[in-house]
């Protein structure tokens, strides 16, 4: 369940971007017209430098109604106990020491109505919905769980499925394939 927000602190962000690299996030969006909430499937690849002395949890910045499962490096971690405070925390024994790291994370989150995260609008004159993001610092955690800092950059692959209502203006040339009996839209890497 969501909480009261924690800020990351500087001596957070220093710790957390010497031990971070190649991030790449490929996160799928399950859409519903006219729903109050959004579930999303995220995949996140990862470089990871184990500190010598072991170190504390590691975590995501993660604004989220609920989390259903967190697999890393494929090992079922329960989520309860471990998304708090909105964060999603990860035991470094569990990370490997390089580039060889995957955590798959299923949630639910609760669509925004204050421009930041994952905006959702009916507009009463057309009766059109819309959605949009706003990542202006440290709000990209509204909408997915990451490391909202900004000198952890990373690949961002984004796949919704394809549903005809959603008009998605901001991809010339999105992919579609199909996975599990539904089609899903692909956009190219964002960076």
């Amino acid at each position: 369940m969501e909480s009261q927000e924690e800020n990351i602190t500087q001596k957070e962000a220093q710790e957390r971007a010497a031990h971070f690299s190649s991030i790449h996030y490929k996160l799928k969006i399950y859409l519903v017209k006219k729903s109050k909430t959004y579930e999303g499937e995220l995949d996140v690849l990862f470089g990871f430098k184990k500190s010598p002395s072991g170190g504390e949890y590691v975590f995501f910045d993660a604004v989220c109604k609920d989390v259903h499962s967190l697999v890393v490096n494929g090992k079922n971690v329960p989520s309860e106990g471990n998304f708090r405070n909105n964060r999603i925390y990860i035991d470094p024994a569990l990370l490997n020491d390089g580039d060889a790291n995957l955590i798959h994370i299923k949630f639910t989150n609760l669509y925004t109505n204050t421009g930041d995260g994952f905006h959702h609008f009916l507009d009463p004159e057309d009766d059109q919905e819309y959605l949009y993001t706003n990542f202006e610092p440290f709000y990209c955690h509204r909408w997915f769980p990451c490391f909202d800092q900004p000198d952890l950059k990373a690949l961002f692959s984004l796949g919704t499925l394809d549903f005809s209502p959603f008009i998605f203006p901001f991809s010339k040339y999105p992919i579609y394939f199909k996975e599990h009996g539904k089609i899903f839209i692909i956009f190219s890497h964002l960076n």
